[in-house]
């Protein structure tokens, strides 16, 4: 079981946002996944590494969790210090990297979706297929509801929605920050 001290190590030199605390409180309450492929896990930015060794690249990501049974990761892309409103991103398992979601509560609501993201180089989406629910997906939309006023995204196609609005309000700003990096 991931400690709350080995997952601050996720977010150095700032403060662990107090959703990723509660989240973490949350998820060691349960006996299984309640978001298909979703995990939190302590993360030395393995993911992010196989882009940039550049200290500042490597400084701008701060993991939050396994995004799917293959590997891709959900990182949160901050120049700031403001961890809980920046953009999150995902470094996909098979390559690619790809704004997601304006910030951590949108995540949030992105992740009662309950279906595993399919990630490559050139593309992420949420498959419109309904898998089998996560044995604690219930569990977690209600804790969504009730703590935060947060309702469940009605499917596939509104997390596209979505995505696609993060994507066009941060998209042009991260690939030419990016490319700073050399990372296409």
């Amino acid at each position: 079981m991931l400690s709350l001290n080995d997952y601050k190590q996720n977010f150095r030199p700032y403060e662990i946002p107090d959703v990723l605390i509660k989240l973490l409180e949350f998820e060691h309450d349960q006996s299984d996944y309640f978001s298909s492929g979703f995990e939190l896990v302590d993360d030395d930015k393995t993911c992010v590494k196989t882009w940039s060794e550049n200290l500042e690249f490597l400084g701008s990501f701060f993991p939050i969790g396994q995004a799917n049974g293959s590997g891709s990761t959900y990182a949160i892309w901050c120049r700031s210090g403001e961890l809980a409103s920046s953009p999150i991103v995902i470094f996909g398992d098979e390559g690619g990297i790809h704004i997601v979601a304006e910030n951590l509560m949108e995540l949030l609501r992105i992740l009662t979706l309950d279906i595993e993201p399919i990630v490559d180089l050139d593309s992420f989406f949420y498959p419109e297929d309904v898998q089998e629910r996560s044995a604690r997906a219930a569990d977690y939309v209600k804790w969504l509801e009730s703590r935060y006023q947060l309702k469940p995204v009605a499917g596939a196609q509104e997390v596209m929605e979505r995505v696609s609005l993060a994507q066009k309000r941060h998209g042009g700003e991260f690939r030419d920050w990016l490319q700073k990096y050399g990372v296409e």
